[in-house]
């Protein structure tokens, strides 16, 4: 019978998804420590990148786009709002949605983040080459796209899995 590695331990060259995992956590946690000098979070700092790119989106659209639960966006929409950094405006058409806006503060703030963001970046990739990194960079892609293709089967009754359902790539 197959296992996986203890927890703790890096895992074996096999356990790809684990890897990719452990990689990611200790990237979110360098960009905790990376923006916290700044006293921005990193659950508003994504909010603020989001609606640097598209401003007016609603807190179910920013849910969606950061693969975050509605109540967990909702706290970090509230964060971003008692430090001044967005502003909830009425739907023109739909009364009830209210559409975020960056202020004025909020987009200085995303400028500083973004450079912070940018160097940390930098950092990251200090070890590869420009080949390397593209490389890497692809092979990322690929394995994202082949991850949704997954996700987006359902499996039958039999356990077959088909391609019913494919869901849209929100990176």
């Amino acid at each position: 019978m197959a296992s996986l590695s203890p927890p703790g331990s890096w895992p074996t060259i096999g356990e790809l998804g684990t890897s990719i995992w452990r990689t990611q956590r200790a990237i979110e946690r360098a960009v905790d420590a990376w923006l916290a000098p700044l006293g921005l979070p990193t659950p508003v700092f994504r909010i603020l990148r989001q609606l640097e790119h598209e401003a007016g989106q609603s807190a179910a659209d920013l849910a969606r786009k950061l693969g975050l639960a509605p109540q967990s966006i909702s706290l970090a929409i509230d964060q971003a709002e008692r430090l001044g950094l967005v502003e909830r405006r009425p739907h023109p058409v739909h009364g009830r949605v209210r559409q975020l806006f960056p202020t004025e503060a909020g987009h200085a703030t995303y400028q500083r983040a973004a450079s912070v963001i940018r160097a940390l970046e930098s950092e990251l990739g200090r070890s590869l080459d420009d080949e390397s990194r593209a490389q890497l960079w692809h092979q990322l892609r690929d394995l994202t796209d082949q991850a949704n293709s997954l996700t987006s089967r359902e499996t039958d009754s039999s356990g077959d899995r088909d391609t019913r359902r494919e869901r849209r790539d929100i990176s």
